[in-house]
């Protein structure tokens, strides 16, 4: 019971993250004027639909995401109805195309300030915030508040010094040196304690049973955090893409099957990771989307911005043979990543 549900809060979390792109497209659609024919929550077969104020309002069977349905767009047949579409300014269309990836930006700033502002984040002070109960850093004479300044004679700075050291030593013996302050005096003794890791089952890496300290903030400095977070993010994920290209290493995919599992799992450890995991993956959206690659959101803007340029819209049946292909060659990557997924869950 408790997998179907870690599932299905998978599953919605991978649709609110495709819902919010598409709400991007309609918001800015409405904004500009641009005519919507449909607006549907869902992917698949139509379970209810309402028509208000000209536009079709639709929910449908698969909670994956959802999409929009323009008038006139490059997928319509309707002769007339591209006349006015076309005819809407160029700038309004790209800001509509755009709108999608920047609202899955907006999504992981939003979320990441959230955390600063309720959870907190990791302090990288060398600073043990908890020591975990059961663990060998308990038996050893760890406490929480004690600061690390060396291991096995090497200083350290930050807490990641202290991971990489730990994660590197199982089974092997670390002297700690430590900082720690006498309860109630502020008076500070030093003293060093010794501690072999122990190999994770599911890394193989070493633990101790420490974790850092956290560190919450007020909104405005948590809004900063979310953004400096997120443009790290989107500068990651795009010297990633780019470092692949040069390197021609060919990239590791998973599919929505995959990015559900691996969602569900990552639910388990609780919802601050969950909730991360869902900022990493809107941006990962954002920046997929707004790669030149028909028939994803970059490309739309691209032969948008070179009837900007002509100073005439392009040849629809050459525009829409652009985005067939683009289509097709989309789905087959997505049905052979996907069959990957299936085949790594069933080979486990």
């Amino acid at each position: 019971m408790s997998n179907l549900l870690t599932i299905i809060g998978a599953v919605i979390c991978f649709g609110l993250i495709v819902f919010t792109h598409e709400l991007g497209h309609f918001l800015t659609a409405l904004w500009h004027k641009i005519p919507v024919e449909e607006f549907a929550m869902g992917m698949g077969p139509l379970l209810f639909s309402r028509e208000r104020g000209g536009i079709r309002y639709s929910l449908r069977l698969l909670p994956i995401g959802a999409f929009v349905r323009l008038v006139g767009d490059e997928e319509s047949k309707d002769e007339e109805a591209r006349t006015v579409y076309q005819a809407i300014p160029v700038g309004r269309r790209i800001a509509m195309t755009f709108a999608g990836p920047f609202f899955n930006f907006i999504l992981a700033l939003c979320i990441f300030s959230l955390i600063c502002i309720f959870n907190g984040v990791a302090s990288d002070q060398p600073v043990i915030g908890e020591v975990r109960p059961g663990s060998i850093a308990l038996t050893a004479g760890f406490q929480d508040g004690d600061k690390v300044l060396s291991i096995d004679g090497v200083a350290v700075e930050k807490w990641l010094d202290i991971v990489g050291i730990i994660n590197a030593a199982p089974g092997r013996e670390l002297s700690f040196s430590i900082a720690r302050i006498y309860p109630g005096t502020g008076g500070m003794f030093y003293t060093d304690i010794s501690v072999t890791p122990e190999r994770s089952a599911s890394d193989g890496l070493g633990r101790i049973g420490i974790v850092a300290t956290i560190e919450r903030f007020n909104v405005l400095y948590s809004l900063r955090m979310g953004f400096e977070n997120t443009v790290d993010a989107i500068l990651l994920f795009y010297t990633s893409i780019f470092g692949a290209i040069i390197s021609r290493q060919s990239p590791e995919l998973i599919g929505p099957v995959g990015i559900i599992q691996v969602t569900g799992e990552i639910a388990r450890n609780g919802l601050s990771d969950l909730l991360w995991f869902m900022g990493f993956i809107s941006i990962n959206l954002g920046v997929v989307n707004l790669l030149p690659v028909p028939p994803l959101d970059g490309a739309r803007i691209l032969l948008m911005a070179l009837e900007k340029i002509r100073g005439k819209p392009l040849n629809p049946e050459r525009e829409g043979m652009i985005h067939m292909v683009g289509y097709v060659c989309l789905l087959s990557l997505i049905a052979f990543v996907t069959f990957g997924d299936i085949w790594r869950i069933f080979s486990q």
